[in-house]
């Protein structure tokens, strides 16, 4: 393997990591305050290009429930009226 694929791919290990953990921390903290999750997820789909990835990814997957569907088009709509203002 050469020098570069090394160099990714170690760092791609590190961010995988990380991933783990926070999603450890994240969860531990939920647990202790449930309303946690509401800000959590709106400071992530906050993030424009989060949101359009995960909002493309909902809307294309058929195994996803309605409600979470309708959810994203109208965080979508709300952000467009936002942005239009």
């Amino acid at each position: 393997m050469s020098e570069i694929k090394k160099a990714i791919q170690d760092v791609y290990d590190k961010i995988h990591l990380l991933g783990n953990i926070q999603q450890l921390i994240v969860q531990h903290i939920v647990e202790q305050n449930p309303e946690f999750m509401q800000t959590y997820i709106a400071g992530t789909l906050s993030i424009d290009k989060v949101r359009k990835s995960f909002s493309d990814y909902v809307l294309q997957d058929d195994d996803v429930p309605d409600d979470i569907k309708i959810f994203m088009m109208e965080m979508n709509e709300w952000v467009n009226e936002m942005e239009e203002e």
